[in-house]
């Protein structure tokens, strides 16, 4: 069950300048119930995760040529159900030591239509992400996820829109991805093993 209020507000002092707010309260329960009880265990049970985010951003414009924008934003993300109830030590029941994470985003970039044919947009991006939710190990084919302690997702984005002849439109878009890990250590007993720096896994540069 989720319930997420939000308020967005738009303001132009002037023609040129646009203004943007706005706050979302988000608040989010698992719940499950155990039918399954012959195996000794009710593995029932409830997770609740809420969080406040809210969004800031600018843009000028003198003409559809050149529309440069500034953005920063929170946001805050909750375990999947398929995260919440794998556990490495094969129990059921949520596992609790998963969290949310929370994310501050800030974004610079700039789109336009210098022509009737040619659009393009251009982007950069900075990404902190508190307590990433990513995947440790995997078992038999079951992955089992753990909270990092903090992420560095950065990089930029850029696309391009040519319509050469009416009816016919081509387009581009390169990305690159830069996300580290700024903070990781796996404990295994006396073993401490430190990830810092090292590249999340599954994502291409």
């Amino acid at each position: 069950t989720e319930v997420g209020p939000f308020v967005q507000l738009v303001w132009s002092p002037v023609p040129s300048i646009t203004l943007g707010a706005g706050g979302r309260y988000d608040w989010v329960t698992f719940d499950v119930a155990d039918h399954h009880v012959d195996d000794g265990a009710d593995n029932s049970g409830a997770r609740t995760n809420s969080a406040l985010s809210g969004s800031l951003g600018l843009s000028w414009s003198k003409g559809a040529r050149f529309v440069p924008y500034a953005n920063i934003s929170t946001a805050f993300e909750t375990p999947t159900t398929t995260e919440l109830v794998n556990q490495p030590n094969g129990s059921g029941g949520f596992n609790d030591q998963l969290k949310p994470q929370r994310a501050v985003s800030y974004e610079v970039g700039a789109r336009g239509r210098p022509t009737a044919h040619v659009a393009y947009s251009v982007a950069f991006f900075l990404g902190r992400i508190k307590d990433a939710i990513v995947q440790q190990q995997e078992v038999g084919g079951r992955a089992y996820f753990v909270n990092a302690g903090k992420t560095h997702n950065d990089g930029a984005e850029i696309g391009l829109t040519v319509t050469p002849v009416n009816g016919l439109t081509l387009s581009g878009a390169y990305t690159y991805a830069h996300y580290r890990f700024a903070d990781y250590k796996i404990v295994s007993g006396t073993v401490v093993d430190t990830l810092d720096g090292n590249r999340l896994p599954g994502v291409p540069e």
